[in-house]
């Protein structure tokens, strides 16, 4: 089990709701996300370079 289902006691969230409650924390990521993309007008996009070992495609 998640970290989350021990606490659907303590805040009494049915185990059910859980999966609302998580896809609402979502939605309200993706807003934040599109709004800073408008507002700085252009795609945001990781920073991070990989430095593993590239592989050979043969």
């Amino acid at each position: 089990m998640g970290a989350a289902y021990p606490l659907c006691g303590v805040f009494r969230f049915a185990r059910p709701a859980l999966g609302a409650l998580f896809a609402l924390a979502r939605t309200a990521g993706w807003v934040a996300h599109v709004q800073e993309q408008r507002q700085t007008g252009m795609l945001l996009r990781p920073r991070a370079k990989f430095v593993g070992a590239v592989l050979d495609a043969t």
